[in-house]
């Protein structure tokens, strides 16, 4: 079953971030308390959700809290946003 490979980490847009959560809940029926949108990047901050919404915006600044995490599923919305390997973005966001 899909829900094995869980959680899953979705780089999107700034703009999609809530686009994308309400998907998860209409598409997937998972509960709104399962899924963490980061509309803010702080040391603090924790990717703890079964679906966590990141900004490519904030993947540099999270990369230690994605290292921990170690996320078994990653999509990339938009993910044009990764063409350059050398950017800090893409760093972050490909293993």
């Amino acid at each position: 079953c899909y829900r094995d490979e869980w959680p899953c980490l979705v780089v999107v847009p700034t703009s999609l971030r809530a686009q994308w959560a309400a998907a998860l809940q209409q598409w997937l029926g998972i509960p709104e308390r399962d899924i963490n949108v980061v509309f803010k990047a702080s040391v603090a901050c924790q990717l703890d959700g079964l679906f966590n919404v990141v900004s490519y915006n904030f993947m540099a600044k999270l990369s230690d809290e994605l290292k921990r995490r170690q996320f078994k599923v990653v999509v990339a919305d938009e993910s044009h946003f990764l063409k350059d390997p050398k950017s800090q973005r893409s760093q972050a966001t490909v293993p």
